[in-house]
Formats: structure tokens, sequence, C-alpha cells
């Protein structure tokens, strides 16, 4: 018996969005797909391993083809895994409401109340936007920078941004 509720194995393949995007992609089966909740969730959460190394994802909805998961760079080079490799893929449904919250932005939230409403008032994936872009800073201290900004925000109600003109 496998810890794991799902499995599938697959290509990795290229999705190109012309002028944009490149990604590396793996596409969830017809047959894995129609055992899935996507009709509750349409970005299904998911968290396994390929490759023997761990991932937690989302399935992203691509119209008139099968849900597909993005694979990182950094996580295709750990893997020793490229466009055209055929990779297993298991795993179990995430929590769909779980936000990994970074220390900086924890011990920061855990002293101001009005922060801590704020935060709390917003949905899961706006926090987890929110949260990646503290996480993706290469440095403890950009982290905490974003982090401090983010709760100034959150404490003074102005409107919460995403992307790139969120960054410090």
């Amino acid at each position: 018996m496998s810890y794991f509720t799902h499995v599938f194995e697959g290509p990795i393949e290229e999705l190109v969005y012309p002028g944009a995007f490149t990604y590396r992609i793996l596409r969830l089966p017809a047959d894995v797909e129609a055992e899935l909740p996507f009709t509750t969730h349409p970005r299904l959460r998911v968290t396994g391993e390929i490759a023997e190394l761990p991932v937690s994802l989302a399935f992203n909805p691509d119209p008139g083809k099968r849900r597909y998961v993005i694979l990182s760079t950094r996580f295709c080079r750990d893997a020793h895994i490229d466009v055209g490799d055929q990779v297993e893929f298991r795993f179990n449904i995430a929590d769909q409401d779980a936000v990994d919250i970074p220390e900086e932005l924890s011990a920061l939230l855990a002293e101001n109340s009005t922060a801590i409403a704020a935060w709390e008032a917003l949905t899961p994936g706006k926090r987890r936007g929110l949260v990646s872009q503290i996480a993706s800073a290469k440095t403890a201290q950009t982290r905490l920078r974003r982090a401090a900004a983010l709760v100034d925000d959150l404490a003074s109600g102005r409107p919460l941004r995403l992307g790139p003109s969120r960054r410090a």
C-alpha cells in the first residue's frame, strides 16, 4: 500500500506563451483527473513527489486540454529532468486552505493585532500570493523588508499589491 493516494506517469512538456513565458509542465491524465474534485477546487493543490523530490503544487486548467502542474527550472535541475523525460508523480490532495507563513512574517504579525485581523480576512489564495513574494526573496534582509512592508500595509488598510510593484 502506497502512502500516496494518486500516482501517474507522464512526459515533461514545454508550454510556451509567445513573447511571455515558457514553462515545463506535467499534464494530468484524463482518468486521474476524473477522480479529483475539480468542481469544488478548480486549482486543486496537492503535495507529493516527482523524481523522489518533494513538491507542493496546484493543477492549472488549460481550456480544451488536460490540467497540468508547472515545474520550476530549479526543480527540474535538482531532479535532473527536462522536456521529454518520463516521470512518475505520486501525490495526495493537500489542505486547500493551508498557507505556510515565513518566520519573518509570522513574527511581525504577532506584534500587530490590526495587521493580524486584516491578514485573517484575506482568502487563502491571496495569502499564498503575498507569502510567495516574501519567500521568493534571495536574502533574509529582503524577506524581512518585504514582510515589514506587508504588515505595514495590512495595519494601515492600504490596498495590497501582488507582483513586481510590491517587491522591495
